[in-house]
């Protein structure tokens, strides 16, 4: 799917003769970038999809400039390739948005459900707040219970399209419970709650849509509630109901459980040569290096 090869010494572009690279004792360390082209999938392991990546660095070498025999030296390593949220998931102050289902009505309340991102890295967490005003009498909220649903669908190159679907639930994060009122409801009701999102080894996290694959979640967000009926044969009976809110959710991968690391603007660092710099300042466009990232931001008295 994807082959690179980045040669650092000799440099291929160089016009004069290749001169030994000498290394004196101790460490030596090659800094380089490699572009990597657009649209290739993200690292990602589960039943029917595995894409991995790996770099791997050869060294040609003699022990001597007189040695005759050449030595090679390889070693390899794995690389995460983990996608950011997608465009639109993060506003213009590098903070998540979030799921607002808005007010709704039923006929027997009004609700609201809050979710505090849109996003979120498998094995963190996720609050969810949710809002209730009875508009019948003895209204009670029997129970509350969230849901992640995995679609995952493979379209190999021969053969029929495949589609599969998992449910996975949500509990309470370590230390948390789900405090439910034990009365009925005569006033408006809010409850904040923390639920713990599974890691890699319980569910998958998302992907974008690729021509051989494509896993996306739902957040399924349910509420029991109960109430005595008042009109029918069945007035005074209690009688149980379904609140349900879903909603797209965007899994992202366990190295990107860190918010911090991936809203943080990049640190600035001066690209140009020493050579690059004087040729600015004879065209009159001399500059200072920018500041650091840290040294941009505003300070707050």
């Amino acid at each position: 799917m994807l082959d690179r090869h980045l040669q650092l010494y000799p440099v291929t572009s160089a016009t004069e003769p290749v001169v030994p690279l000498l290394l004196s004792p101790g460490s030596t360390r090659f800094s380089f970038e490699m572009p990597l082209p657009a649209g290739i999938p993200e690292t990602i392991s589960c039943p029917q999809i595995t894409v991995d990546y790996n770099i791997t660095v050869c060294m040609e070498y003699k022990k001597t400039t007189q040695s005759a025999g050449v030595l090679h030296e390889e070693i390899k390593k794995r690389v995460i390739l983990a996608r950011l949220p997608d465009n639109g998931m993060l506003t213009g102050e590098n903070y998540p948005i979030t799921i607002d289902s808005h007010k709704h009505f039923s006929n027997y309340c009004q609700y609201r459900i809050t979710v505090d991102k849109k996003s979120a890295a498998l094995g963190t967490t996720l609050p969810v707040k949710i809002e209730i005003a009875p508009t019948v009498k003895d209204l009670r909220i029997k129970q509350i219970f969230l849901q992640l649903v995995e679609k995952r669908t493979v379209s190999p190159e021969e053969g029929e399209e495949k589609t599969s679907q998992s449910v996975h639930f949500l509990y309470p994060t370590k230390g948390s419970s789900i405090a439910l009122p034990t009365r009925p409801l005569y006033t408006n009701w809010t409850g904040n709650f923390l639920y713990q999102i599974p890691d890699e080894k319980t569910i998958s996290h998302s992907t974008q849509s690729y021509s051989q694959f494509h896993i996306h979640h739902i957040l399924l967000v349910s509420l029991l509630v109960t109430f005595p009926e008042t009109h029918g044969q069945h007035y005074g009976r209690h009688v149980t109901r379904t609140i349900s809110f879903q909603t797209q959710f965007d899994l992202l991968d366990s190295h990107l459980s860190s918010e911090r690391e991936y809203t943080k603007l990049p640190s600035y660092n001066c690209p140009v040569s020493i050579e690059e710099i004087e040729k600015l300042y004879q065209h009159g466009l001399g500059m200072d290096n920018p500041p650091s990232y840290e040294e941009s931001l505003p300070t707050i008295l």
